[in-house]
Parts: C-alpha cells; structure tokens; sequence
C-alpha cells in the first residue's frame, strides 16, 4: 500500500510524490503499482511542469483501490499531471484500478493551471485523463477535470462498470480565452448522476468540448445536468447511448411464412353438441350516479332491445373466432372457425 497524508505542521509543506521539470528539459514519468494508493489530508502526487519543458506523465496501476479524500490547510488533495505558469505542456495522467473513490472536494485533474491560487496561467496544453475502473465514487464534491488556456488537449476518457456521482461531484473540461474545451467520453454500464452532480465540457471564446456517453443505464437528478458549452463560441455536442450500427439490432426470422390456402384442413374431429356460449350481469350495479349516493344493487345495464339479427342466422364475412382444434396428417395443430358438414 502506498499512502500520502497531510501537510506540514511547522512550515505547512505538502506531502507528495512527485516529478516536476522548471526548466527546457522534460521530466520523467512518474509509476506507481500498488494494492491500494491513498491519498488523503491535502496531499499531492503527480508530475508537473513549470518551465518549458514537458511535464511528464503519471501512471497509476492499483489493483484494489485508489482513494483520494479531503483538502488540507494548504489545498485539496490531489492525484494530478500539471503545467504551473509555464510555458511547457503538461503531461497525460491513466488510472487504472478495481475502485477509484473521490470524495470531500478532492480531485483528480490533468490541467495547464493550479485552482484556488494567483499564478499566472500556463500557455501550454493540457494533458489527457483516462481511468479504468470497474467501480468509480464521486462524492461530497469530488472532482475529477481538465482544463486548459491553450490547445485542444484536456480530453476525460472513462471506462467502468459503474460510476457514481453524488453531492455536488463533478466531471468537467474547462477551455479559457480561446482555447477548445477537451472532450468528454464515458463508457459504464450505469450512471449515476444526484444531488447537484454535473457533467460539463465548458469553454468561453473557443468552441465547447464534446461530450458522449455510452451507459445502458443512467439514472439522473432534475438538478444535476449534462452539458456541452461555450459563453462566445460554439456550443459542443452532447450524445448519450449512441448506437453505432442500427442494424445489428434487427434479427432475421428463419420461420417459413406459409400461404393461406396451405394449411386448409377438411378433416375430421370428434365432437358432440355444440355448446353455445353465454353472457351474465352480476355485481353490486357499479358506481352511484353521484358521489353521495349508495351503491345499487340492480344492474346498471338497460335493456335496449334487440339489433333484429338472430345469433344463430349470422354469417362471418371476416376473421372469427377459431371453434375447433385439428391435427394435420403432418402432425401440425389447426385452429378451424368451423367443422366440416361430414364431422357433424
């Protein structure tokens, strides 16, 4: 297990695990495989950069759990590749774990710019963030983002079985000036957005991010939103449960359709008086005619006398009930509307 806590109590320095560049050269990658990766109280791992050389990137394989929880005096706690008032690109950020829990406005975050602080923002590109996980918990406002003041990278790609939102968590890519907003893609078998949890790609000048979800089941608050946007550019594209090939949907009937005339059947069947059918009235009459009255105990059907036609004088012209069953010599069963006169 690998776990990062807290901040300094004397000279409030950040606990971390880290590869950073401040100048041309790029730094290195940072890997970590574990059972479970905690970090926790304010704490930071990552790669960054705040010169002109590349950020590096930050690989997390985790085969129980990857936990990031709470903020610390300093900031939140935070698994992140950044680019800090530089001029070089940030680094890609992939976790890959059994459960990833966020939670108690910690974050995860592939950015070219540090929240909650007064640097000037970078000029480089953002990273990209993919995390696998079979099980992901956003919760208490927990974050998980991509933003960027130049390029169109930033992009958020999701895989897992269930992924769960809730109490003002956030999935989001943020484009500022004219930068594009990155792109967000979600592939789970459930989704489930409560309480005030969104999943946004926003930008101001540039064009909005785009943002597809593929999930058989989405479960969704009235206040927790899907949205694709820009303040002054284009507006990105929202999809949800795309299908890709419409067709592969349509199954092919290999039943034979056969003929009307091919499975006429004059045989005969054993039977005996036909039994005529009838129809009874019973029942408390139905509803009072108005709501203060009693219910009655006669029927509320009238007699409105007879339609002139004798039920045995009448003759089908369409479709009428099937009065006998038959077996073909074939060994098929035949429902006939009538027996033939050799049968009665």
């Amino acid at each position: 297990m690998v776990e990062v806590i807290g901040v300094s109590s004397q000279k409030g320095f950040v606990s971390g695990i880290g590869v950073d560049t401040s100048g041309a050269g790029d730094a290195g990658t940072l890997k970590i495989n574990t059972g479970r990766l905690i970090i926790r109280d304010g704490a930071q791992l990552g790669s960054g950069t705040s010169g002109s050389g590349y950020g590096g990137n930050t690989i997390v394989n985790a085969r129980e759990s990857v936990e990031i929880i709470g903020q610390g005096p300093v900031g939140a706690s935070s698994l992140n590749s950044n680019a800090n008032y530089a001029n070089g690109d940030a680094g890609n950020l992939t976790i890959d774990t059994e459960k990833l829990i966020v939670r108690d406005g910690a974050n995860v975050s592939v950015n070219t710019f540090q929240s909650r602080n007064f640097f000037r923002p970078s000029t480089g590109a953002a990273g990209n963030l993919q995390i696998t996980s079979r099980a992901i918990l956003l919760d208490n406002q927990g974050v998980i983002t991509a933003g960027t003041f130049a390029g169109s990278q930033g992009n958020i790609t999701v895989k897992s079985d269930a992924l769960q939102m809730r109490h003002g968590s956030k999935i989001e890519t943020n484009a500022f000036g004219t930068a594009n907003g990155g792109n967000i893609t979600l592939n789970t078998n459930t989704l489930v957005a409560l309480e005030n949890s969104d999943i946004r790609a926003n930008a101001i000048r540039g064009q909005g991010g785009n943002i597809q979800v593929k999930a058989p089941g989405i479960f969704r608050s009235l206040d927790s939103a899907i949205d694709a946007s820009s303040q002054l550019g284009i507006n990105g594209v929202v999809k949800i449960n795309p299908i890709d090939n419409p067709t592969r949907s349509i199954t092919t009937l290999k039943a034979k359709i056969e003929a009307q005339n091919s499975i006429q059947f004059n045989g005969c069947i054993a039977t005996g008086k036909p039994v005529e059918g009838k129809f009874s009235i019973t029942g408390s009459g139905g509803l009072p005619s108005t709501p203060g009255e009693a219910l009655s105990s006669n029927p509320v059907l009238d007699d409105l006398g007879t339609t002139g036609t004798s039920a045995n004088n009448f003759q089908p012209t369409s479709m009428v009930e099937a009065q006998a069953l038959v077996k073909t010599p074939d060994g098929r069963f035949l429902l006939i509307a009538s027996m033939p006169n050799s049968c009665q």
